[in-house]
C-alpha cells in the first residue's frame, strides 16, 4: 500500500528537448513503503551514491555493476550481474548530453525503466543510476526491420547500440535526506482523517 501523501518527485518535464544539457536531472521519485519489504533479508541495505563518487579506473578499487530491474520474461524482479558501465562522452549514441548519463550493457528488456543500477564495493551494495531506456544508432537497426530496438544478442558499443541510465547525483541525495526527515517527521506527528 502506498501512501501519496509520503511520496517526492523531482521536477522533470518530458516534453523538455533532449539534447539540452539537463534533461533527465530531475527525472526521480521516492515512495515509502511502510514495514518490511516481502522477501528482502533483514539489515539488507541498499545506499544511494552518485556515480561520480566511485572510484575510478586505475585507483586499484573495482566496483562491480548490476541492474535489478523488473523483467517481463521472468514477470518479476531479475538481476543482470557483471555489467559495463561508463559515463556518456561527446563521442557516444548520449552525446554526453547531459552530465550523469550512464551508458551500460546490462541485459536487459522491456519494463526495466526504473530499475536500479548497483554498484557493489568492499561488500556495500549503491544506488547509482535509474534505468531510463536505451540508444541505438537507426542506420544499423532500422526501426521497420528492429521495432523494439537491437535483436537479442546484439553487441554492446556505445556509438551503436547500449542502454541508458540517469546517474545518482548530489541532487537526489540531498532530496532524499530531506524526505526521510519529513517521513520522520509525519511518524511523530498524529494523522487527522
Amino acid at each position: 500500500k502506498i501512501d501519496l501523501d509520503r511520496s517526492l518527485q523531482g521536477d522533470f518535464d518530458p516534453l523538455e528537448p533532449r539534447d539540452h544539457p539537463g534533461f533527465g536531472k530531475e527525472d526521480w521519485a521516492f515512495l515509502h513503503v511502510p514495514g518490511p519489504l516481502p522477501g528482502a533479508s533483514p539489515g539488507a541495505r541498499i545506499r544511494l551514491r552518485p556515480f561520480t563518487s566511485l572510484p575510478v579506473p586505475g585507483s586499484g578499487i573495482i566496483p562491480t555493476f548490476s541492474l535489478i530491474g523488473y523483467s517481463i520474461v521472468h514477470q518479476g524482479l531479475g538481476i543482470s550481474p557483471d555489467c559495463r558501465v561508463v559515463e556518456s562522452g561527446p563521442e557516444d549514441l548520449g552525446g554526453g548530453a547531459w552530465q550523469g548519463q550512464l551508458l551500460d550493457d546490462c541485459d536487459s528488456g522491456k519494463g526495466a525503466s526504473g530499475g536500479g543500477l548497483v554498484a557493489s564495493l568492499g561488500g556495500s551494495h549503491y544506488l547509482v543510476g535509474i534505468r531510463a531506456g536505451a540508444h541505438w544508432d537507426e542506420r544499423l537497426y532500422p526501426s521497420l526491420r528492429y521495432p523494439a530496438g537491437p535483436p537479442d544478442g546484439a553487441a554492446w558499443d556505445v556509438r551503436t547500440n547500449t542502454n541508458v541510465s540517469r546517474s545518482v547525483d548530489e541532487g537526489m541525495v540531498e532530496a532524499l535526506q530531506r524526505f526521510l526527515v519529513e517521513i520522520a517527521g509525519m511518524r511523530r506527528q498524529p494523522r487527522v482523517f
